[in-house]
């Protein structure tokens, strides 16, 4: 990611390479399953985004170190996991991440466990808005969690939510088994809580206790229900081809590959260009639409 930032730099734009807290038990089972501590780490992540972002804007108007950047005009982008934490400060409604994470009847929430996504960590404070400033997302094999309760109207949950839809550029492996390709399929790939335990392990997969800010995280209790929809690009692509009418379909890029690739940061471009093309090919031939007009 770091030489990505380094290219874009290089054409003009300010590139903010952003970490995050990403430590959790690896759930390792099953494709098909998300643990606790996926679920709490993922959470985390997309609260130090969020705050990445109210951050740069608060320096910038304060000027205590000016990046010379325009904070109007903001273009998100990661891979992977990154790719999911853009997709969720860029288009993600505050109710729309809780739905995201489940939680059974009974227990506490992911905000009451591991406070708000706006959470007060961060150098930025919480009422500095930045979603009107997203003017555009960019992911690489990345997706986007969708409750199962929308799988047959996935673009219902967009607009019960109401999202801040933002112009999409997405390349993603055909062969990815973590987001799944698969035109044929419309939901793509569903998600399972409460992986079973691997023999002879007594690890809780049910359970997070590390890192929460006032009582555990847990999940339902059935391997077998279904819960999130994995959504791929593609899901994306057609959600915004149905209920984006301000965006003309030119303004979706979706370029499919054969490639794995493995990073895992987020990127945070200010004053971007958005490209309106449509292109079918690898990352390093899309470049160039990133340069100054």
């Amino acid at each position: 990611m770091s030489v990505l930032c380094s290219t874009l730099a290089k054409r003009g734009y300010v590139a903010f390479n952003i970490e995050y807290r990403r430590g959790r038990v690896k759930d390792d089972l099953n494709v098909d399953y998300r643990s606790a501590q996926h679920y709490a780490s993922a959470y985390r992540g997309c609260q130090d985004v969020r705050g990445a972002i109210r951050s740069i804007i608060k320096r910038e108007r304060q000027q205590t170190e000016p990046y010379r950047i325009d904070t109007t005009k903001i273009f998100l982008g990661g891979a992977s996991p990154g790719g999911v934490m853009a997709l969720n400060a860029a288009w993600y409604s505050n109710s729309m991440v809780y739905q995201a994470f489940p939680t059974p009847t009974g227990f506490p929430t992911v905000q009451q466990a591991l406070d708000p996504i706006d959470a007060d960590f961060y150098f930025g404070e919480t009422n500095i808005e930045f979603k009107n400033k997203i003017k555009g997302v960019a992911v690489l094999w990345a997706g986007m969690p969708i409750p199962f309760s929308y799988s047959n109207n996935e673009e219902d949950f967009f607009v019960d939510g109401n999202a801040t839809l933002k112009p999409l550029i997405a390349f993603h492996g055909l062969l990815d088994p973590v987001f799944p390709y698969d035109p044929d399929d419309p939901d793509q790939d569903e998600i399972f809580s409460v992986p079973p335990n691997p023999p002879g392990s007594s690890f809780n997969y049910n359970r997070e206790t590390r890192c929460v800010i006032t009582s555990p995280y847990k999940l339902e209790g059935q391997a077998s229900t279904i819960d999130m929809i994995n959504a791929s690009p593609l899901n994306a692509y057609n959600i915004l081809n149905v209920i984006a009418p301000p965006y003309p379909k030119s303004t979706i890029l979706i370029a499919i590959c054969g490639m794995v690739w493995a990073a895992r940061q987020t990127v945070i471009l200010g004053t971007p260009v958005f490209p309106i093309h449509k292109h079918r090919n690898i990352l390093h031939s899309a470049l160039p639409f990133f340069s100054r007009r």
